[in-house]
């Protein structure tokens, strides 16, 4: 009996608060106006008009502007994309063609400097040749790979034949090859093209057993020529060049075959401007140097 006259007594308890919490509303003079005495005596809610209410500051865009925000937003996807694409396309075609390149540029440099007959070439050409082991051998060109440690030692020799003779008295002379050295060493070159073709055809799976060892036994003339100062060293590279240009496009390494046929037209300037330069000193060529 006296829990069901606590549950009796409860609306009335409700309805006392109700009328409690809209007389302390009526103290807000904002909205003491929309209360009414006939309100609290009901214990009903008043209704406050949309004018009194406060405002929130939202934003609701219109449709334009939610279609061109999309339309930015795609465009900055698609941009992102593209960029992705091009950066992965250079990284493969780095990859593919990085050390092509770079030899290209050095062998560039080295060439200018050749031209001009300077002993940095050497240096220039140490990097180059460096570098040309590790693509001549995954391009399958293993004459020439193997020519390049041949290159390195002529490289030191060549630097330190320069660099004696122009601290004891001035640069290696530009002079021509005697005819009987020219004899010898055109006769090595035609054995070392036998031996060379017959280990690469033996021993390799080189697809260009003939012209690999052709340019690489003429190569290991010139250097040696370039490492004397002789004049008709220019002959030998001009014919390595041609034959080497047709090579490397055949074996995709474009960079490298355009580097070799811009060499032809630098070898072709190059004989005149060591033979104008040997004309010019050869009144005051050094007796004492002598050939190795």
């Amino acid at each position: 009996m006296a829990g069901q006259a606590r549950h009796e007594g409860l609306p009335l308890r409700v309805t006392q608060i109700k009328r409690c919490f809209w007389v302390s509303l009526s103290l807000n003079p904002t909205i003491n106006d929309i209360l009414t005495p006939q309100s609290l005596i009901a214990g009903a809610r008043p209704a406050i008009s949309d004018t009194t209410r406060p405002k929130r500051h939202t934003f609701t865009p219109t449709l334009n502007e939610t279609i061109n925000t999309m339309e930015v937003l795609s465009i900055d996807f698609e941009c992102t994309i593209r960029t992705i694409r091009f950066l992965w396309r250079l990284g493969l075609f780095l990859n593919h063609y990085g050390l092509d390149i770079i030899t290209s540029v050095l062998g560039l440099a080295y060439i200018l400097l050749e031209y001009k007959a300077q002993v940095s070439m050497w240096v220039v050409g140490f990097v180059m040749q460096s570098l040309g082991i590790v693509l001549y051998y995954q391009k399958g060109l293993y004459a020439d790979c193997g020519m390049e440690f041949y290159y390195l030692a002529m490289t030191v020799y060549g630097f330190i034949a320069w660099m004696r003779h122009k601290q004891k008295t001035a640069d290696l002379p530009i002079r021509h090859m005697p005819w009987k050295k020219a004899v010898v060493w055109i006769g090595l070159a035609a054995l070392i093209w036998v031996v060379i073709y017959f280990l690469l055809s033996r021993f390799t799976n080189s697809n260009v057993p003939v012209l690999d060892a052709f340019t690489t036994a003429l190569s290991i003339v010139g250097i040696w020529a370039l490492a004397r100062k002789y004049l008709e060293q220019w002959f030998v590279w001009i014919v390595v060049d041609v034959v080497t240009c047709g090579l490397y496009f055949y074996k995709g390494i474009p960079f490298k075959a355009s580097l070799y046929g811009l060499y032809v037209v630098i070898a072709v300037f190059g004989y005149f401007k060591w033979r104008k330069m040997m004309l010019e000193v050869s009144n005051r060529t050094d007796p004492t140097v002598t050939d190795f």
